[in-house]
Protein backbone atom coordinates (compact mmCIF):
# COMPACT_ATOMS: atom_id res chain seq x y z
CA UNK A 1 0.00 0.00 0.00
CA UNK A 2 1.26 3.45 -0.91
CA UNK A 3 1.80 6.10 1.78
CA UNK A 4 0.57 9.57 0.92
CA UNK A 5 -0.56 12.73 2.65
CA UNK A 6 -4.00 14.01 1.86
CA UNK A 7 -4.79 17.68 2.43
CA UNK A 8 -8.34 18.74 3.12
CA UNK A 9 -9.24 21.07 0.20
CA UNK A 10 -10.85 23.54 2.65
CA UNK A 11 -7.77 24.15 4.79
CA UNK A 12 -6.83 27.73 5.58
CA UNK A 13 -3.36 29.03 4.85
CA UNK A 14 -2.37 28.94 8.53
CA UNK A 15 -3.00 25.19 8.60
CA UNK A 16 -0.70 24.45 5.66
CA UNK A 17 2.90 23.37 6.18
CA UNK A 18 5.78 25.68 5.31
CA UNK A 19 6.72 29.24 6.14
CA UNK A 20 4.26 32.14 5.93
CA UNK A 21 5.70 33.25 2.56
CA UNK A 22 5.34 29.75 1.08
CA UNK A 23 1.70 29.23 2.02
CA UNK A 24 -1.06 29.39 -0.52
CA UNK A 25 -4.75 29.84 0.07
CA UNK A 26 -6.98 26.94 -0.92
CA UNK A 27 -10.68 26.15 -0.70
CA UNK A 28 -13.23 28.85 0.09
CA UNK A 29 -10.50 31.46 0.70
CA UNK A 30 -9.77 31.48 -3.02
CA UNK A 31 -13.27 32.78 -3.74
CA UNK A 32 -13.44 35.09 -0.76
CA UNK A 33 -10.10 36.79 -1.47
CA UNK A 34 -10.22 36.72 -5.28
CA UNK A 35 -10.69 40.47 -5.50
CA UNK A 36 -8.57 43.61 -5.33
CA UNK A 37 -8.02 45.19 -1.91
CA UNK A 38 -10.51 47.65 -0.44
CA UNK A 39 -9.50 50.90 1.22
CA UNK A 40 -11.42 51.28 4.47
CA UNK A 41 -9.83 54.56 5.65
CA UNK A 42 -8.21 57.03 3.26
CA UNK A 43 -5.07 59.02 4.13
CA UNK A 44 -6.02 62.29 5.87
CA UNK A 45 -4.72 65.83 5.33
CA UNK A 46 -2.10 66.93 7.85
CA UNK A 47 -1.21 70.35 9.25
CA UNK A 48 2.30 70.19 10.70
CA UNK A 49 4.75 72.70 12.14
CA UNK A 50 7.94 73.11 10.09
CA UNK A 51 10.56 70.72 11.51
CA UNK A 52 7.97 68.39 13.04
CA UNK A 53 6.97 64.89 11.98
CA UNK A 54 4.21 64.24 9.43
CA UNK A 55 2.58 60.84 9.27
CA UNK A 56 0.12 59.45 6.75
CA UNK A 57 -1.65 56.10 7.00
CA UNK A 58 -4.19 54.00 5.19
CA UNK A 59 -6.41 51.20 6.39
CA UNK A 60 -7.11 48.53 3.80
CA UNK A 61 -8.71 45.11 3.66
CA UNK A 62 -7.07 42.20 1.79
CA UNK A 63 -3.95 44.32 1.15
CA UNK A 64 -0.55 42.75 0.56
CA UNK A 65 1.47 45.66 -0.86
CA UNK A 66 1.72 49.41 -0.46
CA UNK A 67 3.46 52.10 -2.51
CA UNK A 68 3.27 55.70 -1.31
CA UNK A 69 3.34 58.53 -3.82
CA UNK A 70 4.29 62.21 -3.47
CA UNK A 71 2.54 64.38 -6.04
CA UNK A 72 1.90 61.24 -8.11
CA UNK A 73 5.49 59.93 -8.10
CA UNK A 74 6.55 56.80 -6.16
CA UNK A 75 8.56 57.43 -2.99
CA UNK A 76 11.48 54.95 -2.89
CA UNK A 77 11.25 52.59 0.09
CA UNK A 78 7.79 53.83 1.16
CA UNK A 79 6.08 50.42 1.13
CA UNK A 80 4.25 50.17 4.46
CA UNK A 81 0.77 50.90 5.73
CA UNK A 82 2.12 54.23 7.03
CA UNK A 83 4.46 56.84 5.57
CA UNK A 84 6.34 59.26 7.77
CA UNK A 85 8.41 62.37 7.16
CA UNK A 86 10.60 62.84 10.25
CA UNK A 87 11.08 66.61 9.83
CA UNK A 88 8.97 68.52 7.30
CA UNK A 89 10.35 71.51 5.41
CA UNK A 90 8.58 74.57 4.00
CA UNK A 91 9.14 73.13 0.51
CA UNK A 92 6.73 70.28 1.31
CA UNK A 93 3.83 72.66 1.93
CA UNK A 94 0.93 71.68 -0.35
CA UNK A 95 2.43 68.33 -1.35
CA UNK A 96 -0.11 65.57 -2.04
CA UNK A 97 0.46 62.08 -0.61
CA UNK A 98 -1.44 59.00 -1.75
CA UNK A 99 -0.88 55.26 -1.74
CA UNK A 100 -1.42 52.38 -4.16
CA UNK A 101 -2.69 49.33 -2.26
CA UNK A 102 -2.32 45.97 -3.99
CA UNK A 103 -2.71 42.22 -3.75
CA UNK A 104 -2.47 39.38 -6.27
CA UNK A 105 -5.87 40.30 -7.71
CA UNK A 106 -5.30 43.98 -8.45
CA UNK A 107 -4.61 47.37 -7.01
CA UNK A 108 -6.49 50.45 -5.91
CA UNK A 109 -5.39 54.07 -5.52
CA UNK A 110 -6.23 56.05 -2.41
CA UNK A 111 -7.35 59.64 -2.43
CA UNK A 112 -4.58 62.23 -2.00
CA UNK A 113 -3.93 63.83 1.38
CA UNK A 114 -2.45 67.31 1.45
CA UNK A 115 0.44 68.25 3.74
CA UNK A 116 0.15 71.81 5.05
CA UNK A 117 3.33 73.14 6.66
CA UNK A 118 3.10 76.10 9.05
CA UNK A 119 5.98 78.15 10.41
CA UNK A 120 4.77 78.60 13.98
Amino acid sequence: MEDHVSLDPWLTASALPGSESERVHVGPEVCRYAQPPTILRQPADAVVLKGQRARFSVQAQEAMGFQWLRNGSPIPGANAVTFEIPSVTAGEDGAKFSVVVSNGNGKVNSSAATLWVVNE
